[in-house]
Order: structure tokens, then sequence, then C-alpha cells
């Protein structure tokens, strides 16, 4: 994985599932705002962040039997990326059947999300989003990537990949700041 700036890396350590904030399964500590995740391992299995706030510089899915679940069950719910990157070759999950808040996957920064994975978004009874935070940060959506389900895009967006909005009866918006 190419890191810009040379922020240091640490690796989801065994494919199996768990908590975000287990630093047992980080080789160098739960991700921070100056640490990059990057989670790769072979299976299936899944990252989890319920009802809390994590964050990290970039983001790296690097298997394409790998997610990571942002959840708001009880509690809004934020991955923040710092950085310029979200490279994801799996599965990134924005909300779920069960998501009753806030559950957001958003940038500090501008940013480039790429790779062949896909995000999911399903805002349940509250809400799934993907963007900016806090201000209008730009976001590309890379070639070969995929965006699906029901949620919002917030901020100036370029779209080079595939979003599909495949829910039934339910919105997939694009937002800005001050406009819809």
């Amino acid at each position: 994985m190419a890191q810009p700036g040379g922020a240091p890396i640490t690796f989801w350590t065994t494919p199996t599932s768990g908590s975000w904030f287990d630093f047992t399964r980080w080789d160098q500590g739960v991700p921070s705002g100056s640490l990059t995740a990057h989670i790769s391992g072979t299976g299936p299995y899944g990252v989890e962040v319920v009802n809390n706030f994590a964050q990290c510089f970039h983001l790296s899915i690097g298997s394409p039997t790998a997610s990571l679940s942002i959840l708001a069950s009880g509690a809004n719910t934020t991955v923040g990326v710092n950085g310029t990157q979200i490279e994801n070759a799996g599965t990134i999950f924005v909300g779920g059947p069960s998501n009753t808040r806030d559950a957001l996957l958003g940038q500090f920064s501008n940013c480039t999300i790429s790779g062949s994975g896909q995000i999911v978004m399903d805002a349940g009874t509250g809400q799934a989003k993907v963007g900016g935070v806090w201000a209008p940060y730009f976001t590309v959506h890379g070639a070969g990537h995929t965006m699906r389900g029901n949620g919002e895009l917030s901020g100036p967006f370029q779209n080079d990949g595939l979003i599909h909005a495949n829910d039934s009866g339910k919105e997939f918006r694009f937002t800005g700041f001050g406009k819809s």
C-alpha cells in the first residue's frame, strides 16, 4: 500500500472478526488520526465499529473477503479518515437494518476512494452517510469501485466508479453544504 507522507501503518493481525477498539488485534495499536488502518488477511471476517467514534489516517481494506461495519444502533457512529485515501478491495458497510442513528464514513480532508471493493449503505431508520465532515471536503470515487444501497453522499463529489441506488422505495441522496 502506498503511503503518502510516510504515515505509519497498523495491521489487523488475524483474519477473524472483532471490534476496531480491541488493541490486541492491531500490530501497532488501535488506529488513530496519524496511523493508517490496514485490514487485509484472507478469509471472511469483519471489523466492527458500533456506537462509537474511530479514526485513522488512511484506510485500507486489502482483501475481497474482509469487511468494515459502521453501525449506529444506540449512538451516532463515525469512522473518520484524516488522510487522503480509502483503498477498498473488500466491503465497507455503513449502517445496516438495525441502524437507528447516524452512521458515517467521514473524511477530514479531500479524499479518493479507490479499489475493486464496495461501500454498502443502509440507513435503516437512521442515516447512512459517506463524505466530508464539518466542511465541504472533495471526494473522488474511483473507477472500479462501487457504492450501493440507500443513504447520503455529502460534499463535493466526482464519480468515476459505479453508484447503484438499488433499494426500492428508499433514497440515495447527494447533498452539499447548503445545497441538495
